[in-house]
C-alpha cells in the first residue's frame, strides 16, 4: 500500500528538474515513477495530481477540478490524497 509519506518520497527521488524533450517535466517524472515503482504507483501519483496543463490553470480552478476527481477516486488513491492531519488549510 502507498502510504502519503511514500508517495512523497516517491516523487521526491524521481523530481528531476534537469528533464529535456516534448513531454512536461510532470510527464517526465511521471514517467520515472512508473518505470522505477510500477505502473499502480504511477496511476496512484498521477491521480494524485491536480493538472499536467502548462501554463496551470488558476489555482481555484484546478482544486475544484481535484475535488470532483476525488469523488470517483480508488480507494488507494483517497489514501494518499487525504491531507495529513495539521496540513488542513481551509480557504474562501
Amino acid at each position: 500500500m502507498l502510504t502519503t509519506q511514500g508517495f512523497y518520497s516517491v516523487v521526491a527521488h524521481c523530481d528531476d528538474p534537469g528533464t529535456t524533450g516534448p513531454r512536461t517535466r510532470a510527464e517526465a517524472t511521471l514517467a520515472r515513477i512508473g518505470e522505477r515503482f510500477g505502473p499502480e504507483v504511477e496511476r496512484i501519483v498521477a491521480a494524485c495530481g491536480d493538472t499536467f496543463e502548462t501554463p496551470k490553470p488558476p489555482w481555484h480552478e484546478r482544486q475544484e477540478a481535484y475535488l470532483e476527481h476525488l469523488e470517483h477516486a480508488a480507494p488507494d488513491e483517497l489514501r494518499v490524497s487525504l491531507p495529513r492531519p495539521g496540513r488542513v488549510r481551509v480557504s474562501a
